[in-house]
């Protein structure tokens, strides 16, 4: 009897690490492209220059849970993003502030007369026009003509970067977005929105600098944080990711912030790819609220419940279950082991 029950031990764990093996090939395959969506931008009013507002940035198939489609606070917003429009200058760091006084500084040099400044935002105004159309070589010249006038507008050159990042041209998105850093180092969304685009070009370590930038300037910002954590999971660097992923957790948390439940999952996952099935649990299942629908979560949870000792199969099968109703295809042994 204890040989028979030995060797119905041994078949499981193998058809364990069999399934775990296929999902870890479907999430790998995920892992290869990433798309963008296009942002709406502002346009400046005449008095002045508005601080830009948010764009609100949706996941890219109906699968909320490839690591690809993740919703990024910074992918395709145009600059800055709700948390600097929504924080006071008392929740800000003072190299934070010291940054919004430069931009708005922006147009106040003694060289450039009002008409100048009158001249280059009705350019501008005409680019982001052509923009919206998504004509974006006529929205390039136009914002060029603008920085012929100023040559460090703000709005002109971080348009110039997100019009060439829309056009697939990442080199030039980079040079732009570099020139921006350059007059406004202290700029965290700028340098948010450059290293989106350097994950973009899989150049990771271009990218986790950026992030690393970003942490010092806003020790309060999570998207530093979450940046950090999201790259080293491109490069299967599951453990590195812990620490990052966990900050941006507590400060999304404290602010309340939908994030919170995409951080879960990619701390769930992280988890999971190192085999700690009891907190790749806990961590899935703290982004249940906004992922109830994702044929992947649900996989690797039934998987991960079946992994931890004792094991759940009750749990397993009702997660299995609804993965198998959302279209994930269950491999069979599975199928037949839960009598799904």
């Amino acid at each position: 009897m204890l040989k028979k029950t030995l060797v119905f031990l041994i078949l499981v764990l193998l058809l364990l690490g069999s399934c775990k093996s296929k999902a870890d090939e479907t999430q790998t395959e995920d892992h290869q492209s990433e798309e963008t969506q296009t942002a709406e931008l502002i346009e400046p009013q005449e008095e002045r220059v508005e601080e830009p507002k948010t764009a609100e940035i949706k996941p890219i198939t109906d699968d909320p849970s490839d690591i690809n489609n993740m919703m990024i606070v910074d992918e395709t917003t145009d600059f800055l993003t709700e948390e600097i429009t929504l924080a006071t200058n008392d929740d800000l760091t003072t190299e934070i502030q010291e940054s919004k006084k430069a931009i708005e500084k922006l147009l106040s040099d003694d060289e450039i007369t009002e008409d100048m400044k009158r001249r280059a935002r009705e350019l501008y105004n005409k680019g982001v026009s052509h923009y919206k159309k998504l004509e974006y070589d006529q929205a390039i010249d136009l914002y060029q003509q603008a920085l012929d006038i100023v040559p460090n507008y703000y709005y002109a050159l971080g348009n110039m970067g997100l019009t060439y990042r829309m056009m697939g041209d990442l080199d030039q998105a980079i040079n732009y977005y570099e020139k921006v850093i350059h007059y406004f180092p202290q700029d965290y969304y700028i340098r948010l929105n450059l290293a989106a685009v350097h994950i973009l070009k899989k150049d990771f370590q271009a990218a986790e600098k950026q992030y690393q930038e970003m942490i010092k300037i806003d020790r309060k910002g999570p998207e530093g944080y979450y940046g950090m954590g999201r790259s080293l999971i491109y490069q299967k660097k599951y453990e590195e990711a812990f620490k990052y992923l966990e900050n941006a957790i507590k400060i999304y948390k404290n602010i309340q912030s939908t994030h919170l439940f995409d951080c879960y999952f990619l701390l769930g996952f992280s988890y999971y790819e190192t085999n700690n099935y009891a907190f790749a649990i806990e961590n899935f299942e703290s982004a249940y609220l906004a992922y109830e629908s994702s044929a992947q979560l649900n996989y690797f949870l039934g998987i991960s419940y079946l992994s931890i000792t004792p094991r759940e199969t009750k749990k397993a099968r009702l997660y299995f279950s609804k993965a198998l109703e959302l279209g994930f295809d269950i491999p069979e042994r599975i199928r037949t082991y839960l009598t799904l």
